[in-house]
């Protein structure tokens, strides 16, 4: 698409979900106010259509990618797609239709630098520069007509899904999955996958399907996975949070999603002493994004995992499993 053609948006906005409070709360409404037309992804990605061809679109039907830089931003999948952020080839395009909006201080890999402005806008409470960038969208809207999508399904895209009734697919790994816990000892198991497949959508719906009740399903949707599914807790872990990050945060909120009262203190050979004590109900633990965890979390060492295989291996009777996954084997 030319840099002159007609778009289906004024803005696309790039940002991480660690800063969607202020991006839906901030910048959404302000930019909407002022007239323009912005794509945004909860909102406006097709249903049915994979992430990474939905980010595609929404850059080369959007006149301008606002990307909203913090350190989260960083570190998220899409400077990974910085190509599609911009929707276009030519450097000096990419330099014309890419607005970086400062939201806080970050270091831009040198591949993202060099698609971008050398000033940086910022944001309030340096009103006077966003008030800039506002002008520079208004000015500079492109005409707007409706562009045709292929049918949409019931899929949902974009966030993850969190609610088992917009689930759809993946029959064959959830049959493998559940088998893994259908009988003592649990099993441990590892999904491993790009960046926006679906891995954490599918966790939350290992976590919630067979504990929705089934009026809020879709009708004839399979919940009967295990036998006395009711007596499964689920756990859900994402390393992400960044109060997870240390050993005694994680503890502390493992203890609490089992119900099991806090040792003092609250420390892995007292975490194992208490669990081993107390846990007799099949328990898996869902860990999104394991990566994280190794990669930035330098208490969460090889004797902290070596534990907790520990437990879940010689000490609860079978009864703990965890799940991992990552963009790549966690060995």
């Amino acid at each position: 698409m030319s840099d002159q053609g007609n778009y289906r948006y004024d803005v696309f906005i790039s940002y991480s979900h660690a800063d969607r409070t202020w991006v839906w709360e901030k910048l959404l409404p302000r930019l909407e106010q002022v007239g323009l037309r912005v794509c945004i992804d909860d909102r406006d990605f097709e249903i049915g259509t994979p992430s990474l061809v939905n980010m595609e679109r929404a850059a080369k039907t959007s006149k301008h990618t606002l990307a909203v830089l913090t350190p989260a931003w960083v570190e998220s999948e899409w400077t990974e797609f910085e190509s599609l952020l911009v929707g276009v080839a030519d450097p000096a395009a990419r330099r014309r239709r890419l607005l970086p909006l400062m939201l806080k201080a970050c270091d831009l890999p040198d591949r993202i630098a060099t698609l971008t402005y050398a000033d940086f806008v910022q944001p309030p409470p340096n009103v006077d520069p966003f008030e800039r960038l506002l002008g520079q969208l208004q000015n500079d809207a492109a005409p707007l007509r409706p562009i045709t999508q292929p049918d949409s399904s019931p899929f949902i895209v974009g966030p993850p899904i969190t609610h088992p009734r917009y689930f759809f697919g993946r029959e064959r790994e959830l049959k493998r999955l559940f088998g893994l816990w259908r009988g003592l000892p649990l099993q441990n198991a590892a999904i491993i996958g790009p960046r926006r497949s679906g891995k954490t959508s599918l966790l939350w719906y290992i976590k919630t399907i067979t504990t929705t009740p089934p009026e809020q399903l879709r009708p004839g949707q399979r919940r009967d996975w295990l036998p006395q599914s009711q007596r499964y807790r689920w756990i859900f872990v994402d390393f992400q949070d960044p109060r997870l990050h240390h050993r005694e945060g994680l503890l502390r909120y493992l203890l609490n999603s089992l119900d099991i009262p806090l040792p003092t203190p609250c420390d892995l050979d007292h975490f194992i002493d208490v669990t081993s004590r107390r846990l007799r109900t099949p328990t898996v633990i869902l860990l999104d994004e394991i990566g994280v965890a190794l990669r930035r979390c330098p208490e969460l060492d090889n004797d902290f995992w070596e534990g907790l295989r520990s437990l879940a291996i010689n000490q609860v009777e079978g009864n703990l499993a965890f799940v991992m996954a990552a963009h790549e084997s966690p060995q």
